[in-house]
């Protein structure tokens, strides 16, 4: 039986215009727009130099992909290998995240000059980065089919939470569905059986563990007078939940639709912290205080 599923790999330049200027027409202290300027030191100036900067920004990512044209190649080349080699993760996949017709499912791959993958709003498609690749860094095994699998995560649980919004007639806000997202996918991908596949501690630099997104790292909850990370309780709540993934799924879905306000909170608290680095520290602490959640627990149970 076959688990991956078909990834058709594409170069699109024009959409990376379009995702480049997205990112950099963002407000100042936005940290992907950040990451992007430091990268990317020319662009920097020319945001400074040129208050119609989109029209060069332009010029300057297709002058990228004319000259870096054989290396971009190799790198949709090097991500159909991987994604061909990764069998076993997608299995992983599949039966973490009770999504049975995995291997049945397409999706498009399309590189990207951006410091990091952005999820496209098409719930098909993904995009990786391939900037340190062309830069000359080395390619750390495995590294693309990592962000595959991470992506395709986000795509299950998006069917997921459409299924169960329609069911409950309820709904998540943008931000508790942001945390819930990257918090699943670093839950389900730090499980062993992924470890076997990725080699975490040379791609990442880490313990060996899935880090998943930094804004993750602080978010705590308070249960019964217990604090615990996002991941670790979704690790025992959802994926590895006595009553099976769909159900602890569900009850962390409720359980999210009621903290919604909150998680919010901590979103816009996230973002003041690369906005304000004066007030780092501070923020930080306000970031940490835990989400109190024994009251919204009992109520999704009695739901």
């Amino acid at each position: 039986m076959q688990y991956r599923p078909r990834v058709n790999v594409r170069i699109d330049a024009e959409k990376d215009v379009t995702l480049f200027r997205l990112f950099l027409d963002a407000n100042e202290w936005y940290p992907k727009r950040k990451q992007i300027t430091t990268f990317y030191p020319r662009i920097e100036a020319v945001m400074h130099h040129r208050p119609d900067f989109n029209g060069s920004v332009g010029t300057i990512v297709r002058d990228m992909y004319a000259r870096h044209h054989d290396s971009i190649e190799k790198c949709a080349r090097v991500m159909d290998d991987e994604i061909l080699q990764s069998e076993p993760a997608f299995a992983a996949l599949g039966k973490c995240m009770a999504c049975a017709d995995l291997g049945r499912r397409s999706f498009s791959a399309i590189p990207t000059l951006l410091p990091f993958s952005p999820l496209d709003p098409d719930r098909s498609t993904f995009m990786f980065s391939v900037a340190r690749d062309v830069a000359g860094f080395r390619h750390e095994r495995s590294r693309y089919s990592v962000i595959a699998v991470h992506e395709i995560s986000h795509f299950i649980f998006f069917d997921q939470l459409q299924r169960w919004c329609d069911h409950t007639k309820k709904h998540l806000n943008d931000a508790a569905i942001h945390y819930f997202k990257e918090a699943l996918t670093a839950a389900v991908m730090d499980e062993d059986e992924f470890r076997i596949v990725f080699d975490y501690a040379a791609t990442f630099s880490s313990s060996g563990r899935y880090p998943g997104n930094p804004e993750l790292q602080g978010l705590l909850f308070s249960k019964d007078g217990r604090e615990e990370g996002i991941v670790e309780m979704f690790k025992r709540e959802i994926v590895r939940a006595a009553d099976g993934y769909r159900a602890g799924l569900d009850k962390m879905l409720g359980l999210f639709s009621e903290v919604g306000g909150v998680l919010a909170t901590k979103w816009k608290l996230w973002n003041e912290i690369s906005r304000e680095p004066n007030k780092q520290g501070e923020l930080l602490t306000m970031y940490r205080q835990p989400i109190q959640v024994d009251g919204c627990i009992h109520r999704v149970m009695a739901n």
